[in-house]
């Protein structure tokens, strides 16, 4: 039973950590692509627009 204990908090630590270390790619993600002043566009298997950074309203004009 103890080593189930600790075993589950194993994973829940893993878990924690695996999220924090997510959410910091996410950010770094996110600041680069809206600080960069190209014009990045993301679509879909479809063609469809999923993401624009905000330098794409400055190349549409």
């Amino acid at each position: 039973m103890v080593l189930s204990i600790t075993e589950r908090l194993g994973k829940i630590i893993q878990r924690i950590e695996s999220s924090e270390a997510l959410n910091e790619s996410e950010e770094r993600y996110r600041v680069t692509l809206s600080s960069i002043g190209d014009a990045v566009l993301a679509t879909d298997g479809f063609g469809m627009i999923v993401f624009a950074n905000g330098a794409v309203p400055s190349y549409s004009r």
